[in-house]
């Protein structure tokens, strides 16, 4: 009766031991996994993170350029505003001049 309680305390023994050894290798796996999936999301993240700010850059080089078109605009309008005032200007002395000459030939 001892050696059959050994003998089923032994294969026991074994099954628990076989059970062990295969929780350890899930464990292993499990582990594998979740480094995977982690050093993934890491990646992601960083990727992420690289996008986000190459589109922040984007976003500011976009309103430089469009400010820098804007005071480009503003100083357009101020020399036309300018050549405006020189053409009334030389047309008011041409017409001067004119008159000055049809005065003259009129003598």
């Amino acid at each position: 009766m001892l050696q059959t309680l050994f003998a089923e305390s032994r294969q026991i023994d074994d099954k628990l031991s076989e059970l062990i050894s295969e929780s350890m290798e899930s464990l292993g796996r499990t582990r594998t996994i979740i480094n995977t999936k982690t050093n993934e999301f890491k990646q992601k993240t960083d990727d992420m993170r690289e996008e986000l700010d190459d589109r922040s850059t984007l976003i500011r080089n976009t309103e430089s350029t469009i400010t820098m078109m804007l005071e480009l605009i503003n100083t357009l309008n101020q020399l036309n505003m300018n050549i405006h005032k020189i053409f009334r200007l030389f047309k008011s002395i041409l017409t001067d001049e004119i008159k000055m000459s049809m005065m003259y030939l009129k003598q």
